[in-house]
């Protein structure tokens, strides 16, 4: 949270700022069971689906999502900065602020990394302008890329420079710790155990930003042909997960939500290039593979999407893995290509914003796109290869979330590829009916794995004299939700640094709107009754089962496909893990 208050002053401020009756100077709360509800104010509704708890001191939309706690309120209802929200409230509540001391420091894990983030950030960009070599890469971006100093100092490009300690060094004269650089993903341990180097060296490198716009990691492009891998990014840490992260959005969601519309890239510079001539609705790939957690934080500010990738075979089969995440959550997919030998970037730069805008007026939808583009051409294919481009087609149509949009996709479909909507629908259901029973596996996808993960999690969250037996007996691993993992994890860091656990805590300091909505949407559930240590190791018991089970279930499958390929020693290999697997518990 971009503050530099220290947390303690923080806390009380919070603490003696009773949500209900903050956000009742904005709202008409009414009581209702436990928690107080109203028409949301982030969305327009006619029946109230906004939530208040007193107890935990959050709320939560069960309409839109939004949730938070009483800072995330004023910072979205009234506009303010977190710094604008503290003071708010600390004057309401009669707490008079100590002197802010800028650059003081913080014991704030999550805030030094952060600041360990903005100082490898300043550094790249002061070596871009006036380091060694830096006039050449300077040279490179404004000669080659056609990048205008706006846009450079816009999105904070910068140079790392050659040499496997100079940002270590830097670093150590600004006070930042090496595990701190270490935990912000800056510098790798040596193979010998024996010290660190930078990650990130002669390499161009582009700060990945959250949507406050403050730096959580970094995407670096090798200057260098013989440097390989040509794009690095910053690992997983604390602060940045490749899953929720798409390069960009942080400056486009905006107009994005504004048109419903967003155009997708597989570059850093296929970004910045539409970014620069106005076309201000674009997100990059960049370098990590597009996954459901992707596609579910773009719906949020999306409808429909172009994938607007290089023409080749590469760049069509990034577009496949990309729609499939797309359909999975009901996004419109559409396509749109640059002509051959050419990508978005230099398509942008030789033709303009015009050409690019017209091109991606003119996006085909994406089962024409994949008609008209197959290798070899769909016309001179055989009946079954045919046939074979229409399933894949078909089980996309098969992943969408919603009967009346399958319903659409199937009657478009059909039009594309001149085949009836009753024949089609007829090889879905032949499709999608139950594995044969001499090739059922098991062990099943658990039904209520899910809702294991939520218990368990509210669990630990509400009382916090479970914590330790959560750190001590609780495998991350074992949440199979993504935003149920970050949570915990967050917990896990609070618990080590001495810091409160509480719903109220916690909310503050995730840095996903998916997870803050995640987390408060648990003010719902029923409370648990009755020991809760006993409570905690059932759920635990229970949930490790489950993760076992479709552990198996998954393995039993790759088993049967191995089995169908003659592959004896792998289908072996298999049925050994899952007798392993068999014996736990």
């Amino acid at each position: 949270m971009p503050s530099s208050y220290p947390d303690h002053v923080i806390d009380r401020v919070r603490e003696a700022s009773d949500i209900v009756e903050v956000l009742s100077d904005y709202l008409r709360l009414k009581k209702r069971g436990r928690n107080y509800v109203c028409l949301c104010p982030f969305h327009h509704e006619k029946t109230p689906s906004f939530s208040v708890s007193q107890d935990k001191q959050i709320y939560h939309c069960f309409g839109c999502g939004k949730g938070g706690n009483v800072f995330s309120f004023l910072i979205e209802h009234e506009q303010m900065t977190f710094p604008e929200a503290l003071v708010t409230l600390a004057k309401r509540a009669n707490i008079a602020l100590p002197e802010q001391k800028r650059g003081s420091g913080s014991d704030d894990r999550f805030e030094r990394i952060y600041l360990a983030n903005e100082t490898a950030a300043q550094f790249f960009a002061d070596s871009l302008h006036s380091g060694r070599n830096g006039e050449k890469v300077i040279e490179y971006l404004k000669a080659k890329r056609k990048l205008g100093d706006d846009i450079i100092a816009e999105f904070g490009i910068g140079y790392a420079p050659e040499g496997w300690d100079n940002l270590l060094a830097h670093a150590r004269n600004k006070k930042i710790t090496v595990e701190e650089l270490f935990q912000a993903g800056l510098i790798v341990k040596r193979e010998s155990g024996d010290g660190y180097y930078d990650r990130f060296r002669q390499r161009l490198t582009f700060p990945v930003f959250d949507f406050s716009r403050r730096v959580i990691g970094f995407g670096a492009r090798a200057l260098a042909a013989a440097d390989s891998p040509k794009y690095l990014n910053t690992p997983e840490t604390p602060l940045y997960n490749k899953s929720r992260v798409l390069y960009g959005l942080s400056h486009t969601r905006s107009e994005i939500r504004a048109g419903r519309e967003v155009v997708i890239v597989e570059g850093y510079m296929d970004f910045l290039s539409l970014y620069q001539v106005g076309i201000h609705t674009a997100v990059a790939v960049s370098g990590t593979s597009f996954t459901k957690e992707h596609a579910l934080l773009l719906h949020r500010f999306a409808d429909a999407a172009i994938l607007f990738f290089d023409g080749d075979a590469a760049g069509q089969s990034a577009a496949e893995r990309c729609a499939e995440r797309l359909f999975e959550v009901g996004i419109d997919v559409r396509v749109a290509c640059p002509p051959p030998g050419e990508d978005p970037d230099s398509f942008v730069r030789d033709q303009g914003k015009e050409v690019v805008e017209q091109t991606l007026e003119n996006a085909s939808s994406y089962f024409r796109f994949v008609r008209e583009t197959c290798d070899p051409p769909y016309s001179e294919r055989s009946r079954s290869g045919q046939q074979s481009i229409i399933k894949s087609q078909l089980r996309l149509v098969s992943l969408a979330p919603d009967e009346v949009l399958r319903e659409l996709l199937l009657k478009e479909l059909s039009i594309v590829y001149d085949v009836s909507e009753a024949a089609l629908r007829n090889s879905i259901e032949v499709e999608s009916k139950p594995i044969s029973a001499e090739i059922r596996p098991r062990y099943l996808a658990h039904p209520d794995r899910n809702q294991l993960e939520r218990k368990i999690l509210r669990l630990i969250v509400s009382h916090s004299e479970l914590l330790d037996a959560a750190a001590a007996n609780l495998d991350p691993a074992l949440f199979s939700d993504t935003d149920f993992r970050e949570i915990f994890n967050l917990a896990m860091l609070l618990r080590e640094d001495g810091i409160p656990a509480d719903f109220a805590s916690l909310v503050g300091k995730l840095a996903s709107d998916g997870s803050k909505s995640v987390l408060t949407s648990l003010i719902a559930d029923e409370e648990e009754k009755g020991d809760w240590d006993k409570t905690f190791a059932d759920y635990l018991a229970s949930l490790k089962r489950a993760s076992r089970d479709d552990r198996i279930r998954e393995l039993t499958l790759r088993m049967i496909e191995a089995s169908k390929r003659d592959d004896g020693s792998e289908a072996d290999r298999i049925l050994n893990e899952i007798n392993k697997l068999r014996g736990e518990l």
